[in-house]
């Protein structure tokens, strides 16, 4: 894995530049939020502009997104905001346009080439999910951990065939904890990925907002968390389901821990950069 440990930075500091030729998407523009400098797989914020058009083909890498601002269609789906899809690699898509624009929230799962026409191989059918409205589905169970609130939400968009990784959304409601609880910390033994949509998390490394992104390696201590404002989460685990290993220890919660981020050294030029006085999308 040739992937830093980013955690967390605000999506806002962070510049816009012109997408992967390799995408052929012309005029799109990507926020690079992580990537893996063995396979090439990555995430960014994808900006489309008005008018936009691609395409019909394929591409060569798995290729998850969800639409947080704006609309795009693919083909003969139409995804608004808050559409969810997984298109698996080589499966193929019609055309793609964006009337008035979109910022899409994008996953590759390697180096994403496209290319016209019909692929020679045939795409994973039991990966692919069309895309969906995820706001019109359905809330699911909560995970059940004796140390997480029922009261916290989740939409259930993905789970793996092969290997269980999940993708979902979370909600928390205002007050989720006190200051000055005390808490024991959280490991995972994958890959946790979070971007904030909506709301504030306070934790352990500072404050996040709307924008905020963390891609956290497996076996990081990380938490407790409190939300005053509650909020409204895309998370992924990748590697496996997702599963909460707890510390022995116990440390006391506050609201006003200090900005403590890990980022890579490009990022580190952005972090002084207000990110309350710079557009998202």
């Amino acid at each position: 894995m040739g992937r830093a440990h980013v955690e967390f930075i605000q999506a806002q500091v962070l510049p816009w530049q012109a997408a992967p030729a390799s995408l052929n998407r012309p005029g799109v523009e990507a926020k690079i939020l992580s990537q893996d400098s063995v396979s090439g797989a990555c995430t960014a914020i994808l900006r489309y502009p008005s008018g936009f058009q691609g395409d019909a083909g394929f591409l060569t890498a798995d290729e998850e997104f969800f639409v947080i601002d704006g609309g795009l269609e693919i083909g003969d789906w139409a995804c608004g905001t808050h559409t969810y899809g997984f298109l698996p690699a080589h499966h193929p898509r019609g055309p793609m346009r964006s009337v008035r624009g979109a910022a899409v929230l994008t996953f590759f799962e390697a180096a994403p080439v496209a290319q016209r026409g019909t692929s020679a191989k045939a795409f994973d059918a039991r990966k692919l999910v069309a895309p969906f409205d995820s706001y019109v589905a359905p809330w699911g169970e909560p995970l059940g951990d004796k140390l997480l609130r029922s009261t916290v939400k989740y939409k259930w968009l993905r789970q793996d065939p092969d290997n269980g990784e999940q993708t979902w959304i979370s909600s928390a409601p205002p007050g989720y904890r006190h200051e000055g609880f005390e808490s024991p910390m959280e490991t995972h033994p994958y890959v946790e990925e979070m971007f904030m949509l909506a709301g504030e998390l306070c934790g352990n490394t500072g404050r996040m907002t709307p924008g905020a992104y963390f891609w956290r390696p497996p076996g990081i201590r990380h938490g407790p968390y409190e939300t005053r404002l509650g909020n409204f989460c895309f998370f992924r685990f990748k590697g496996g389901p997702i599963t909460i290993d707890w510390s022995a220890d116990k440390i006391r919660y506050t609201f006003d821990a200090p900005y403590r981020p890990a980022l890579p050294p490009d990022f580190r030029e952005h972090v002084a950069n207000p990110a309350d006085s710079v557009a998202l999308y």
